[in-house]
């Protein structure tokens, strides 16, 4: 969050608000259709309360960092998936202290520790960001890239070494559902952004689709440490961080390859 900020200027976030039809989407498509997906596939398959709590915690954390390089390589608008990216964090520390004890009936979870600790990880290093940003932007700009590199080799260990710490136990993970729920889950939540999508332009087409399909999951983990004492939880939350993104990379690079054609074809036609 601190490297986006040293990205951002205070202007470029509040320009998404002005865009109301992207807007309204963005809200509708994150905020009300994922989580009452999420919540019927949970209620259709009957899965264990943990399993449960670890797809509700991810559904109702939308804006996942992945976005910014799958769109990328989507050759998307980066501007927008940035702004989204952060709207869409920013709005999950007052809206998931709500919704997540409405949707978990019947388990304790304290939305004072939610709103604690993703306030402590979403809304200091933002802030903290936006305001060297403002201040020191060559430095900004310097500061960032140095946290890139270092989220990079964060996540490269993250992929290497939580499979080979906790193989035997994602696969107990599978085998209770949690496959049969993403199996169900991706394609609807994929499908709901790519039809939203199609009210605005073909570029927001393409980040509000992929930002339907993985939730930010650096805030689930953080839920999850500050409400569930329970492994099952966290376990699952990282077999969805692997298998959400499976569909979403080679999405990505279909995306990519329609744009640079779409480019061309463009470039010919002008000549």
């Amino acid at each position: 969050m601190t490297g986006v900020g040293l990205l951002l200027q205070p202007a470029q976030i509040f320009q998404v608000l002005r865009e109301r039809r992207q807007l309204g989407l963005t809200l509708l498509a994150n905020f009300v259709v994922l989580p009452s997906l999420s919540w019927w596939v949970c209620r259709r398959l009957d899965l264990d309360v943990s399993i449960q709590a670890a797809i509700l915690l991810a559904t109702t954390a939308p804006g996942c960092p992945t976005l910014l390089r799958l769109n990328a390589a989507a050759r998307g608008d980066q501007a927008l998936a940035v702004s989204q990216y952060v709207l869409l964090s920013v709005l999950t520390v007052a809206f998931q202290p709500l919704l997540l004890p409405w949707l978990l009936q019947g388990v304790q979870v304290s939305s004072i520790d939610i709103v604690r600790s993703l306030g402590l990880t979403v809304l200091v290093p933002l802030v903290m960001g936006l305001s060297v940003r403002a201040r020191w932007p060559t430095f900004a700009e310097r500061a960032r890239l140095v946290i890139e590199k270092v989220g990079s080799l964060s996540a490269l260990l993250v992929l290497i070494l939580f499979p080979v710490l906790y193989f035997e136990a994602m696969l107990s993970v599978l085998r209770q559902g949690a496959l049969a729920a993403l199996l169900l889950y991706m394609p609807l939540a994929l499908g709901a952004g790519w039809l939203l999508g199609s009210a605005s332009t073909p570029s927001y087409r393409r980040v509000l689709t992929m930002c339907c399909g993985q939730g930010n999951m650096g805030i689930a983990f953080v839920s999850a440490a500050a409400n569930f004492k329970d492994p099952t939880v966290g376990i699952t939350l990282i077999v969805m961080l692997f298998l959400t993104l499976l569909p979403l990379v080679p999405m990505a690079l279909f995306f990519g390859r329609s744009a640079a054609t779409a480019d061309r074809m463009n470039e010919a036609v002008q000549r």
